[in-house]
C-alpha cells in the first residue's frame, strides 16, 4: 500500500502478491470508500489471468491501484481501474523503474489517462436547492406517471453539463423517494436519501450541496469541496455575559453619583476661580477659559483626553487647576483598572455544554436538510 503525504511523496507500506492475495485484496477494494495507494506484484503471471482476476474486483474509475511486473531488470508499471463498476477492468502500462533510469512515467497525469468515460450513462440523484440546483424539470414519465428522468438547471447542474461533454459520459436523473439528503437510520448501518441509493449502489453519483461528514464518509466518498459554509447557533444571551452595563458595574453607585456632582458643579467653580481670581482684568485672558471651556476639560480628564493648554497665572488658581486635573486623572485609572479586572474575572455560564445537553433549549431547524446533518454530527 502506498500512503500520500503532503509533499506528494509516496511512502511504500505493503507490497501485495495478486496470485496470493486476490482475496485480501478484493475484500479491501470492496469495503474502502476512501482510496488508498496500492502496490501489487504480478510477476509471472499472465496477462489474461490479471484480466480475468480484476474483472472481478468491485473497482472504479477513481481506484489507486498499480501493479508491477519484473522484466530484465526493469519494474514495469500498470494500473487498474474501471470505468464502471459494470464495466471490464482497464489494465494498461504507464510507466517502468530500473537502477540507472529511475522511475518514468510516460503515460502523462492520472485523470489524463482516464479522461475518457467512453460515453457511459451514469444514475444520478439530486434535489432542488437552490443555487446549485435552481428547477428539476421531467422530461419523461413511467407507466404509472412517475418522472423517470429530469432535466436539471442550476449552477451544479451548469458544471455537470460540462463535465459530461469533456469526459464523454451522459446521465440520467432521479431524485430520492423520501426526499432526503441523508440521515442514518436506527440501526446505525444504513442510511435514508441520496446517502442510501449511494450505499446501496441504486445510483453512481449525487450531484447537490451535500455537507461533509465523518459518518457520511464512512460510506460514500466526496469530491474536494467547491464552497465552505460557517454555520453559527444563536442562542439568548446567558446570565453574567459582560453587556453595555459591563462599564458602569466596576464602580459602586455612590461612586457615580459622586461623579456626577463632580461633572456637573466642579466646572462652574473652576469658571469662577478663574474668571475672579486666576486672570484679574485681562479680558482677553478670560475669554479663553469660558464656563463651556471649563466643562470640556473635565471630561477631558475624565477620559483621558488631552488636557487644557492655558492654565491661570495667580497661585491660588493654578493649584485648584492642577489638583482637578491630577484628581480625574487618577479616577480614569481606576475605573479603567476596574473595568479591566471586571472582564477578565468575569465567567459566562451557558445554558449547555454539549449539543446533547441542548435537549433542555428549544430550537427549530428543518428535518433533513444540510442543517439537521450540521447539529446532529457537529
Amino acid at each position: 500500500m502506498l500512503k500520500k503525504h503532503q509533499h506528494n511523496a509516496h511512502e511504500l507500506g505493503v507490497v501485495l502478491d495478486l496470485s496470493i492475495s486476490n482475496p485480501f485484496l478484493h475484500d479491501v477494494v470492496a469495503s474502502q470508500t476512501n482510496k488508498n495507494y496500492w502496490l501489487v506484484g504480478v510477476t509471472g503471471m499472465k496477462i489474461q489471468e490479471i484480466k480475468h482476476i480484476l474483472d472481478e474486483f468491485p473497482m472504479d474509475l477513481n481506484e489507486q491501484i498499480y501493479l508491477y511486473d519484473i522484466q530484465n531488470a526493469r519494474v514495469i508499471l500498470h494500473e487498474a481501474y474501471k470505468i464502471h463498476p459494470s464495466k471490464k477492468a482497464r489494465f494498461q502500462k504507464i510507466g517502468f523503474w530500473s537502477n540507472s533510469s529511475r522511475l518514468q512515467i510516460s503515460n502523462g497525469e492520472i485523470w489524463d489517462r482516464r479522461a475518457d468515460l467512453e460515453g457511459i450513462e451514469f444514475k444520478i440523484a439530486t434535489l432542488y436547492s437552490p443555487p446549485y440546483i435552481t428547477a428539476m424539470i421531467p422530461i419523461n414519465k413511467s407507466s404509472y406517471g412517475v418522472p423517470e428522468n429530469y432535466a436539471l438547471t442550476g449552477m451544479l447542474a451548469d458544471v455537470f453539463a460540462n463535465l459530461k461533454e469533456i469526459l464523454n459520459f451522459t446521465f440520467v436523473v432521479t431524485k430520492p423517494q423520501d426526499g432526503h439528503y441523508g440521515v442514518v437510520n436506527n440501526d446505525r448501518k444504513t442510511w435514508t436519501g441520496m446517502v442510501g441509493m449511494l450505499q446501496n449502489k441504486d445510483i453512481d453519483m449525487a450531484v447537490t450541496d451535500f455537507t461533509v461528514t465523518v459518518e457520511r464518509s464512512l460510506v460514500i466518498s466526496f469530491t474536494e469541496p467547491i464552497t465552505q459554509i460557517y454555520h453559527s447557533l444563536f442562542i439568548k444571551n446567558p446570565t453574567g455575559t459582560p453587556h453595555y452595563t459591563a462599564y458602569i458595574e466596576p464602580l459602586h453607585w455612590m461612586v457615580w453619583l459622586t461623579l456626577a456632582f463632580f461633572i456637573f458643579f466642579i466646572p462652574l467653580i473652576l469658571y469662577l476661580s478663574a474668571r475672579f481670581y486666576g486672570y484679574g482684568s485681562h479680558t482677553a485672558n478670560r475669554r479663553e477659559l469660558t464656563l463651556g471651556k471649563c466643562y470640556a476639560f473635565i471630561a477631558g480628564i475624565l477620559t483621558s483626553a488631552r488636557a487644557w493648554d492655558n492654565a491661570p497665572s495667580p497661585l491660588k488658581a493654578r493649584l485648584a487647576f492642577f489638583s482637578l486635573l491630577v484628581g480625574g486623572t487618577l479616577v480614569f485609572w481606576h475605573w479603567e483598572a476596574m473595568l479591566i479586572s471586571y472582564l477578565s474575572s468575569r465567567v459566562i455560564v451557558l445554558p449547555f455544554e454539549t449539543l446533547r445537553g441542548m435537549s433542555i433549549v428549544f430550537w427549530t431547524v428543518e428535518l433533513t436538510s444540510i442543517f439537521t446533518n450540521a447539529i446532529l454530527y457537529a
